[in-house]
């Protein structure tokens, strides 16, 4: 899969989603915008390194070429600014787990 689908496919699946302790959902990029404003959580996909693996495959009558496996990395910066002079600021920014 080249890079920009899987940076896409990252952007769908975090785009939308509700975290706990934030009344807007999580607005996923790309390519950000120049000029935004934080009015929410923002997520940033950005393209990572690819590690390529090969396998060798049956040597059949067509002489059958082996396999490649692409897998890419991609790295998700999370922003979520607020006052800083707000009382609850430490349990403000959600808790997100990663799996």
């Amino acid at each position: 899969m080249p890079l920009m689908s899987t940076q896409y496919y990252v952007q769908g699946l975090l785009n939308g989603l509700v975290t706990p302790g934030v009344s807007k959902p999580l607005v996923a990029y790309v390519t950000p915008p120049i000029v935004d404003k934080l009015a929410g959580p923002r997520a940033y996909v950005w393209g990572g390194t690819l590690a390529v693996s090969r396998q060798s495959g049956n040597r059949g009558p067509a002489g059958a070429a082996g396999f490649k496996k692409l897998m890419w990395d991609a790295d998700v910066w999370l922003l979520y600014l607020t006052n800083p002079n707000d009382t609850s600021v430490d349990t403000e920014f959600p808790q997100l787990e990663t799996r």
